[in-house]
């Protein structure tokens, strides 16, 4: 099996030749919302320097776009710029893009018509394996994936936690990408944010436990499922007790 990384600033060099500007509509299926709930959708737009990745929420969950920039990728600089939820706290984050590591596989298929390969990674706790097209030599794909040579079509866990499959892909012009009001928020680096949604949670339980609603000799648990697992006794199993 060989191992494919290239660093950001090689595979945009090696690509640059190629760029070209496209549009990909993915369903996102979660285990979250279960086999019968409607799947998420999500618009990826890339000029060949920059992207944005952007979820559309169902309309009762909208206020989680509202004011939102989406995930905005600038291959250039070899950053990403995120917002990372918590309940209704939204962090600022800035890290580095495509962090990554993938082992390219024998697996093929064809998606839209494009041919795909596969290759796997594991990335934050979770294994995913995602099929790319060399015949669109753009280094992206959805969320925070990418890194390839070749755009991400199709990704998924391994757990079955979520997937994500192209609908639509539309080669041509997108909208301007605004990373100037991206690299403008109070940006935390990764370790950052996680200590500080580490601490978020601990107030939040702190704050719980003083409404008197639990008894003093209970245990109560939190459990908030993660795509990334940073905090895992939160995001796996039962849950954190507090």
């Amino acid at each position: 099996m060989k191992i494919f990384r290239l660093t950001a600033a090689l595979l945009f060099l090696a690509l640059s030749a190629f760029s070209q500007s496209v549009t990909v509509t993915y369903d996102i299926l979660s285990e979250k919302t279960g086999p019968e709930a409607p799947a998420l959708k999500a618009v990826l737009t890339d000029n060949g320097t920059l992207s944005k990745y952007l979820v559309r929420f169902p309309a009762n969950v909208d206020w989680m776009n509202k004011g939102s920039d989406g995930l905005i990728k600038d291959k250039h600089a070899s950053l990403y710029y995120s917002e990372e939820g918590l309940i209704k706290t939204r962090f600022s984050v800035r890290d580095t893009l495509h962090n990554m590591r993938w082992k390219l596989t024998a697996k093929s298929q064809t998606i839209l018509g494009y041919p795909c390969l596969s290759a796997t990674t594991t990335f934050r706790g979770r294994t995913y394996t995602a099929y790319y097209t060399p015949k669109l030599p753009i280094s992206n794909g959805p969320w925070k994936l990418g890194g390839l040579p070749g755009l991400i079509l199709a990704a998924k866990t391994d757990d079955g936690f979520q997937e994500w499959r192209a609908i639509s892909v539309t080669p041509g012009p997108v909208p301007p990408i605004d990373v100037a009001k991206a690299k403008a928020r109070e940006n935390l680096d990764w370790n950052t944010f996680v200590t500080k949604y580490k601490e978020a949670i601990q107030r939040r339980n702190k704050y719980m436990r003083s409404q008197g609603t639990i008894p003093d000799d209970s245990e109560a648990k939190i459990v908030i499922p993660s795509l990334e697992i940073f905090y895992p006794e939160l995001q796996t199993g039962r849950g954190l007790s507090y």
